[in-house]
């Protein structure tokens, strides 16, 4: 008997166990995984649409896609509501003009990684202590094919200097 790889989904809000979608493809098969602890996180909402952790703090910063928000967490996951929030900056403010934010990635020293997913950008930014942003610059406006449909940068990460994106894209038949 194969032994089931154990995966914590800490911020994994919903499971879906259809395996098609409305769109006709599949779902990748997660019965490979065992679902060890689910946490929800009221503060965030319904629209959590990613997280990063950022070492040098201790915190969490996660993404409110709907809000265009990104909030500093406090997290204590042996409690049953594990994280309280710090902090949060509203993304939309024409300093910062992100409209559609969906991936963050910390890159230390309170700077992230944020992506807008239409219009495709990655922006860098610090998001300060004291409640502001500052040091905002756009690092990427290369896109492939047009961000239309809901099909922009979906997520970013920020790895050796290096940065990944993520674009969504239709299912391949």
């Amino acid at each position: 008997r194969k032994k089931k790889k154990k995966l914590t989904l800490i911020f994994f809000i919903f499971l879906n166990t259809h395996t098609h979608t409305t769109q006709g493809f599949t779902v990748p098969n997660l019965s490979c995984f065992e679902l060890e602890k689910k946490f929800e996180i009221p503060v965030i909402g319904s629209d959590l649409s990613a997280i990063t952790y950022d070492p040098e703090t201790g915190k969490f910063f996660a993404v409110n896609n709907g809000a265009a928000t990104i909030h500093e967490l406090s997290c204590d996951w042996s409690l049953a509501i594990p994280c309280t929030q710090d902090r949060y900056w509203n993304m939309t403010i024409p300093s910062i003009g992100i409209e559609d934010p969906e991936g963050i990635s910390s890159m230390g020293s309170r700077k992230f990684a944020i992506t807008d997913e239409n219009p495709s950008l990655v922006r860098t930014m610090t998001l300060n202590i004291d409640g502001t942003v500052s040091n905002v610059e756009i690092v990427s406006r290369v896109l492939d094919t047009p961000a239309g449909a809901n099909k922009g940068y979906e997520g970013v990460a920020w790895i050796n200097s290096k940065f990944y994106v993520a674009q969504e894209s239709g299912p391949v038949a």
